[in-house]
């Protein structure tokens, strides 16, 4: 008897009806979002609603069109569908203004298509205004690389046996930035995976001590377990090694004694 995977696999195997032999005026990047939408499986289709929307918004908005974006009627004269999608991404997601954006579009000139969209991404690499992880993720026109569930992803802070640690923040909403960890499969796959995770780590949750980046979340998204904790700046010890004061050295023992005792008390 087949399993549900083995199905799976099956129907990702088979392909979706040619739309240009039915209709062959159709715009090629129309057809690519309906191709999507006639997957017979979620294997390429789309994950949400909202990836659909975000498509045919870009994709059937003509050039030179006034669109709405976060409320505001702005002109999108000589925009690509990509950049126009870049735009409503950002700004939805607080990570630039409005008016920051159209600053760097009107500097890119006259340049227009993939060229725009990748001069655009780059100058706001070079300013500071993305980091040069999120440009190369967008640097394939795909905006939602940057996403995972509720957060938008920053950069990447660390990876190893412990999964991948990102710096990002909240989607949709003005917010501080958080330290997410996405944990291995091996970890996620394990029997009670979240319920164990959460009651390991629900001590944790419930300490404030300023020596201490405080757990927010747990959760699993599409199949991955994943921790949100608070994101202190300021870098690690590793690399100051041999190089502290003993006051230095001293100093540091203490606060993570401190730190230690109130792990301690928590249980």
């Amino acid at each position: 008897m087949p399993t549900q995977s083995s199905a799976d696999a099956a129907a990702c195997q088979q392909s979706t009806p040619d739309l240009a032999a039915i209709r062959p005026a159709i715009p090629d990047r129309l057809q690519a979002v309906l191709r999507r939408l006639l997957e017979w499986s979620t294997c390429e289709g789309y994950a949400s609603a909202q990836q659909v929307v975000d498509d045919l918004t870009a994709v059937l908005a003509p050039v030179g069109a006034t669109v709405s974006i976060s409320g505001e009627a702005v002109s999108t004269d000589s925009w690509s569908p990509e950049l126009l999608k870049l735009v409503r991404f950002l700004v939805a997601n607080h990570l630039l203004t409005l008016a920051e954006l159209q600053e760097y579009i009107t500097a890119s000139g006259h340049e227009s298509g993939e060229a725009q969209y990748s001069t655009v991404v780059k100058r706001l690499a070079s300013a500071g205004k993305l980091t040069q992880y999120q440009a190369v993720l967008l640097a394939g026109g795909d905006v939602e690389a940057l996403v995972f569930g509720d957060y938008v992803l920053r950069d990447k802070l660390a990876a190893g046996h412990i999964g991948f640690v990102f710096l990002a923040q909240q989607r949709k909403r003005a917010s501080k930035t958080i330290a997410l960890r996405i944990l291995p499969a091996r970890l996620t796959d394990a029997p009670d995976a979240e319920g164990r995770l959460k009651r390991d780590l629900e001590p944790a949750m419930l300490i404030k001590q300023r020596h201490l980046a405080r757990t927010r979340r747990v959760g699993i998204k599409d199949g991955q377990m994943y921790v949100t904790s608070e994101f202190l700046p300021g870098g690690n010890l590793v690399g100051r090694a041999g190089t502290l004061s003993p006051e230095e050295a001293l100093g540091y023992v203490i606060e993570i004694a401190g730190a230690l005792e109130a792990v301690h008390e928590a249980g």
